[in-house]
């Protein structure tokens, strides 16, 4: 299949978006598919053509049905749709960020996303604290300091053991041990912190969940503070924040607060 087919088919999903929904809960004649799309059987008649030509719709023993191939090309389509939808959605910040590479697209497909507006200026920072208070396991990366994610990290270190690595950017450090040196920790079991020269406005997590479950989160920071967070547990998303995670540890060098 070229190019010019996979556009074909992505305008065909499009077009016969009510059908391909239909068909995928289950089976049907033409007359339910009628009654479900609300259309009339000429309409339905034309959509089944055009999706058996595409190979994504077949009669079955049932009625028509999505075939294997159609099946997991709706999958996709729906992945795209919610990730095209997620990027829209924090177009805003996203042009904020200096380079286009910093996030990939993984992390917006199945993700959920946060963002703090003139009525809740602290909802996406609150987020952040969220994960933080079901971890047993926190990597991380960050170019700022807040005193809501210093306290949250502190009452699980101090409670809880939870095994922490944050990498700053020099002067989130310079914050970290002076305006917040009461909550620093000597020689905290599981704690490591790394220093690097300078990050883009950009924080990174990695969660181990205390349920199992591993999360990739990211955020956009601006002068007034984090302004959106994205979330995903996909395994595409957190094997990519894994590795960046490690890479901008392997940059930066292990300190002693």
């Amino acid at each position: 299949m070229g190019a010019d087919d996979v556009g074909e088919v992505l305008k065909l999903l499009s077009k016969r978006r009510p059908f391909l929904a239909s068909l995928y809960d289950e089976p049907k004649e033409k007359p339910e598919l009628a009654a479900d799309c609300n259309v009339a059987r000429s309409t339905v008649g034309r959509a089944i053509r055009e999706l058996e030509l595409a190979g994504l719709v077949d009669r079955g023993d049932r009625g028509f049905e999505l075939t294997v191939s159609g099946r997991l090309v709706v999958d996709q389509f729906h992945e795209f749709e919610h990730a095209v939808d997620a990027i829209c959605e924090v177009d805003e910040w996203l042009s904020t960020l200096p380079r286009s590479d910093l996030v990939p697209p993984e992390m917006f497909v199945g993700c959920e996303v946060t963002q703090s507006d003139i009525h809740a200026p602290d909802k996406a920072m609150q987020e952040t604290v969220d994960l933080v208070s079901t971890a047993k396991r926190v990597r991380g990366v960050s170019p700022a300091v807040h005193g809501a994610y210093v306290e949250a990290f502190n009452e699980r270190i101090e409670t809880d053991g939870l095994e922490t690595e944050l990498v700053f950017s020099a002067d989130a450090l310079t914050e970290l041990a002076t305006t917040y040196a009461d909550y620093i920790m000597e020689d905290a079991d599981g704690v490591t912190i790394y220093q690097i020269d300078e990050l883009p406005p950009l924080g990174l997590m990695l969660v181990d969940h205390e349920d199992g479950t591993t999360e990739a989160s990211f955020g956009i920071y601006t002068e007034n503070g984090v302004q959106v967070v994205v979330r995903n547990t996909s395994p595409n998303a957190v094997a990519w924040l894994r590795e960046e995670f490690e890479s901008y540890r392997e940059q930066a060098s292990e300190i002693s607060l």
